[in-house]
């Protein structure tokens, strides 16, 4: 497999302060790349001249299975375009955009030919003097000038354009050698068995933990298939210590290798623990696709300790062992936002642990689902957002239904009722809570940048779904539970908590025959994606902010 790279770092500006950090991203990122096997074309402060002819090298390449972009230093957003400064930029007005600065759609435009898998990463939206210059000499047209860079939606088709923050944001240049996008990025980009979509969810969070969540790495994908940097973990490199195994090692191979499509990874998982946690579901994967409908095998790997993570049918949801526990259900009579059909308040126990998804049920998993048969055939629209990881929206409560049919299907015997599941209202909350009392889980404050919401300080800000695993999860370690999309529980919905079940189970004796909603959605304000927050609706209404998440019995 052929892949090549082209990196750039431009920090020498001749007509604005030095920056310190993209000579050292440029050079950091090379040496990455080309441990990963990537043809590197490293250029630092390249002028006008130079930057084209590096460009114009990599568009004539040609035969490759993956190329890569990279470029850190200054940029500019002007009316919505985006341009890469070279080193001896001089911009003065307008017009001075088209000789000294090179438009990033006309690098798209070169580079659509070099393979079929296109991966662009601009660490290029410092707090930029440059722009601000122009800024000043354009007067009353200084609105023009925004500030980072613009979201690109016209990319080619198998195009994956990557942010180090949100468009319209600044980031940071970073105080030690790297940005903290691009350390984040180096640290990420070897770890065995991710697909690029995942190296970037573990990149956003430690820069989100970097910068104490006022920068948050985003990107636009266009890409038709998975691309790995490394596909899987090399087998001539022993990945555990060859002293007696122990349970925090076998667990670290396992969350290594847990999403790889090489079976030669659970081979060497099974030749160190070959009667470990997962050796049963090891073995499967080793296996074909037909043999994950064999039910013993498949159940005995599923764990029951909470905080486990467990992958139990292929191209279905990854769940989370939730604990038992007690906890208050509702608001309280002074919560901010709080109603009347929150309350009244009651303490729930949750007398047995259950599993829950770590995510809203994805465009992918269902499209795995209708393509096997499953979910009544029925394919949602996507309101041209995106399908891939992002949540599946316009299902009714029945459709979800039907996905938990095709679920079970594969974990128990054809025709009875399955371990999988809506949760009960009384578990959604339970979760969502993760043990705080708050409004929302990390606090009484909407915060910024911790939920997809209108005005939450997030890329997508109430515009549209987010991918899942966009925003930190919660201390029981799932995603999402608050904004981005409503999620159907299994309850029957009532106006009051009045005579609710205090043991966790589900509310389906009287009400009105509608069924219930949690969490908020992308187009709700802060104070309707509180925790306590709920609605009702038909079970056969669809809507392009409700979506849902399954739950899973543990115990017979």
């Amino acid at each position: 497999m052929r892949r090549v790279a082209l990196v750039v770092g431009n920090g020498a500006y001749q007509a604005a302060p030095a920056l310190a950090n993209p000579k050292n991203d440029a050079e950091a990122v090379a040496k990455v790349l080309t441990s990963l096997d990537f043809e590197v074309d490293l250029v630092v402060d390249a002028d006008r001249v130079g930057l084209e002819k590096a460009i114009l090298r990599f568009a004539k390449l040609s035969e490759a299975d993956a190329g890569l972009f990279f470029y850190a230093g200054h940029g500019l957003q002007v009316n919505g375009h985006n341009y890469l400064m070279p080193v001896d930029a001089e911009i003065e007005s307008e017009q001075d955009l088209l000789f000294a600065a090179i438009e990033v759609a006309k690098v798209l435009r070169l580079i659509e030919r070099v393979s079929p898998i296109k991966l662009v990463v601009l660490d290029a939206c410092r707090d930029n003097p440059i722009a601000r210059t122009l800024a000043a000499r354009m007067g009353t047209r200084s609105i023009l000038v925004g500030r980072g860079l613009s979201r690109m939606d016209d990319a080619p088709k198998g195009t994956l354009i990557v942010y180090s923050t949100a468009p319209g944001e600044v980031a940071e240049d970073g105080a030690g050698a790297n940005s903290s996008f691009t350390a984040a990025l180096v640290k990420h980009l070897p770890t065995p068995g991710l697909s690029v979509h995942q190296v970037l969810i573990q990149v956003r969070r430690s820069v989100m933990d970097a910068t104490r969540n006022q920068q948050v790495p985003w990107e636009h994908s266009s890409l038709t298939s998975d691309f790995y940097f490394v596909k899987s973990l090399p087998l001539k490199v022993d990945p555990v210590p060859k002293s007696a195994p122990t349970v925090e090692s076998e667990l670290l191979f396992w969350q290594t290798i847990k999403d790889s499509a090489n079976p030669a990874d659970f081979q060497a998982y099974l030749k160190q623990f070959p009667n470990g946690t997962f050796a049963d579901l090891a073995r499967i994967r080793m296996g074909s696709k037909r043999q994950y409908t064999v039910h013993s095998p498949v159940l005995r790997a599923v764990p029951t300790q909470p905080g486990q993570v467990f992958w139990e049918v292929p191209n279905g949801p990854g769940m989370v062992v939730i604990p038992a526990g007690r906890f208050m259900m509702g608001s309280s009579e002074g919560e901010e936002g709080g109603l009347e059909e929150e309350r009244p308040r009651q303490r729930v126990i949750i007398a047995r642990p259950f599993a829950l998804g770590i995510y809203p049920v994805t465009f992918d998993q269902w499209d795995a689902c209708v393509a096997d048969g499953g979910g009544n055939g029925y394919s949602p629209a996507d309101e041209g957002w995106g399908r891939g990881r992002r949540p599946v929206i316009h299902v009714s409560w029945n459709e979800a239904q039907a996905y938990l049919q095709w679920l079970n299907g594969k974990v128990e015997p054809t025709g009875k009722e399955g371990p999988y599941r809506l949760p009960s209202e009384a578990e959604w909350e339970y979760a969502a809570r993760a043990g705080t009392t708050t409004r929302y889980w990390w606090g009484d404050d909407k915060g910024r940048n911790m939920a997809n919401c209108i005005g939450g300080g997030s890329p997508w800000d109430g515009k549209q779904t987010a991918p899942v695993g966009s925003f930190r999860p919660n201390q029981f370690e799932v995603y999402d539970m608050l904004g981005n999309v409503w999620e159907w529980t299994q309850d029957t919905w009532h106006d009051t908590y009045r005579g609710r079940p205090l043991d966790g189970s589900a509310w389906v004796l009287g009400g009105s025959g509608d069924r219930t909603g949690r969490g908020g959605s992308w187009n709700c304000d802060a104070n309707a994606i509180r925790v306590a927050i709920r609605g009702g609706n038909s079970p056969d209404r669809r809507f392009k902010d409700g979506g849902f998440r399954v739950a899973r019995t543990l115990f017979p």
